[in-house]
């Protein structure tokens, strides 16, 4: 099996809602070589990034792509950075994902959506 590396992208935008971005690399130099290019498109855009990072690949998603409407479907996830390795885990959707980062409350631990699907 090929060793992959995954970015993950975390931005907020101004209501607070926090968007997930995952985008699969052949390795970890491609993978940071991605974190720069896209922090830097997001930095000039004024989009606030609440987190970035490269893990070695655990768990994989659908391609990424732009949400074409607002009704574009939503997928949540309980992303905790801190865990050792980072954990990303399904939520069933935003009521539970939102009260669970309630109860969590510490830093590193986000309730996020994306467009993209986990991939068992």
């Amino acid at each position: 099996m090929n060793m992959f590396f995954l970015l993950i992208l975390l931005t907020q935008n101004a209501a607070g809602n926090v968007s997930a971005s995952f985008v699969e690399t052949d390795g970890q130099a491609q993978c940071e070589v991605k974190q720069k290019v896209v922090e830097g498109i997001f930095n000039t855009a004024q989009v606030k990034i609440l987190e970035s990072h490269c893990i070695a690949g655990r768990y994989r998603f659908s391609e990424f792509g732009h949400a074409t409407s607002s009704a574009t479907k939503r997928h949540f996830y309980w992303i905790d950075f801190d865990a050792t390795p980072i954990e990303i885990t399904r939520a069933q959707g935003w009521r539970s994902c939102m009260e669970r980062e309630a109860e969590i409350d510490r830093a590193g631990y986000y309730c996020a959506s994306s467009i993209q699907q986990q991939l068992d």
